[in-house]
C-alpha cells in the first residue's frame, strides 16, 4: 500500500481540481487564510491567486500531507496560530479528497456495470441463438430427443445461462 498511498498524497497535494474545490470551499466559509497568508509574487510580479497561496503553503510545509505508515490513511496537518481555521482547512482537504475519490469510484463502478451489462447481453444472445439452433434441428430431424453431441451443446447453454445469472448478481451488488 505504501506506493499507492504516496501517490494519493502527491495527488492530494497537486491535483488542480481538488485544490480548486478546496479554495472554493474555503471561500464559501469566509476563510481569512488567503488574505492573511504570506505569499510570494508570481514570476510576473503579481500576487498569486488563492490556489497559488494554497500550493505555496504546501511547499513551505505550512500544510503537510503524508501517508500514515502501514495504513490506507493520509494525514493532513497544518501549522497555524488560528486553530479553528486550521481545522477548517484540514477538513476541507479531507472532505474534498473524499468527495473526489467517491466521484472517481462511482465513475469506475458505472463503467464496470456497463461492461457487465454488455457481456450479459452477449451471453443472452448466445443462449437465444443456441435455442434457435436446437429448435431448427428438432424440426429438421423430427424429434427433440438429443444425441450425445446435442446434449453437450445444451449443457453448454445451461452453463452460459448460469454465468449470465452470476453476472447479473454481481451487477446488482455493485448498484
Amino acid at each position: 500500500y505504501a506506493v499507492r498511498m504516496n501517490t494519493e498524497a502527491v495527488r492530494l497535494r497537486s491535483n488542480p481540481s481538488i485544490l480548486l474545490k478546496i479554495v472554493e470551499d474555503l471561500a464559501d466559509r469566509g476563510s481569512t487564510f488567503f488574505s492573511s497568508a504570506k505569499s510570494r509574487p508570481t514570476q510576473e510580479g503579481e500576487p498569486p491567486g488563492p490556489a497559488g497561496i494554497l500550493r505555496q503553503a504546501i511547499i513551505d510545509g505550512v500544510i503537510s500531507i503524508r501517508p500514515v505508515e502501514n495504513t490506507e490513511l493520509l494525514e493532513v496537518s497544518m501549522v497555524s496560530r488560528d486553530e479553528e481555521e486550521a481545522k477548517t482547512i484540514v477538513n476541507s482537504f479531507l472532505n474534498n479528497y473524499a468527495a473526489q475519490h467517491a466521484v472517481e469510484r462511482t465513475s469506475a463502478d458505472m463503467q464496470m456495470i456497463t461492461q457487465l451489462e454488455r457481456h450479459c447481453e452477449e451471453l443472452r444472445a448466445k443462449v437465444l441463438a443456441g435455442r434457435d439452433r436446437i429448435h431448427t434441428m428438432a424440426e429438421e430431424w423430427g424429434t427433440t430427443d438429443l444425441d450425445p453431441l446435442r446434449e453437450m451443446e445444451l449443457q453448454r447453454q445451461e452453463l452460459l445461462l448460469d454465468e449470465l445469472k452470476q453476472i447479473e448478481i454481481r451487477r446488482m451488488r455493485m448498484e
